[in-house]
């Protein structure tokens, strides 16, 4: 981003503020850095500061509504994702925002801690289990994180003779193991037991209710 204006500079000192949009940055470190130079004088001074852009939930839905909807399929019914898909485009934000409005486990406060912790899981994840061609929150290992947390332990089996990649994770008190494999050999690693993990994750839905 490159930003230039010229200003009347009405005595020995002025005052002048200057407003960026940063809707379409991507999640990251920035560094802005600002000069100014008297032309009548050709003095100049600069000032820099770095700042992060987090991913808001808005932000996203703003700039990629399509991506901001899928990502919400582990939490969300059928009924929902398709009342999202389907809504008109000045409708959008409203039915996103009370998505996770009728989910806030603490309403009348500033804080959503639903909201907080699955976009924390969702970076988390991109962070960790992304692939080629694939963002992290997208895998199947993105997946299960996203839905029941870090495993208690993970297993794993590297690579030998003919034999695959395994990554076993546990988790202790749902008695569950689930295994991972990775198939084509780039860290992408599949869910072999899907239907073992999709039953509890059911489970876990209905006692939420």
């Amino acid at each position: 981003l490159y930003y230039m204006r010229q200003h009347e500079k009405p005595g020995p000192v002025s005052f002048n503020s200057l407003e960026m949009n940063i809707q379409d940055l991507r999640p990251g470190d920035y560094r802005l850095t600002i000069g100014i130079t008297d032309q009548g004088t050709g003095q100049s001074v600069s000032s820099s500061r770095g700042f992060r852009v987090l991913e808001s939930y808005l932000t996203l839905a703003y700039r990629d509504y399509d991506k901001a909807v899928r990502q919400l399929r582990y939490i969300a019914s059928e009924r929902e994702l398709r009342t999202l898909r389907q809504a008109e485009e000045e409708e959008r934000l409203r039915l996103f925002r009370q998505f996770w409005i009728a989910r806030d486990p603490t309403p009348g406060t500033k804080r959503n801690e639903a909201l907080t912790e699955y976009y924390r899981r969702i970076e988390y994840a991109n962070e960790v289990f992304d692939v080629p061609q694939l963002e992290g929150w997208a895998t199947d290992r993105g997946m299960v994180y996203i839905t029941l947390g870090l495993p208690d332990h993970v297993e794993r089996e590297e690579f030998t003779g003919g034999s695959k990649p395994v990554e076993v994770w546990v988790y202790n008190s749902m008695r569950l193991r689930l295994l991972f494999r990775d198939d084509t050999g780039f860290g992408d690693y599949t869910l072999v037991n899907r239907q073992e993990y999709l039953e509890r994750v059911q489970m876990r839905r209905g006692r939420m209710r």
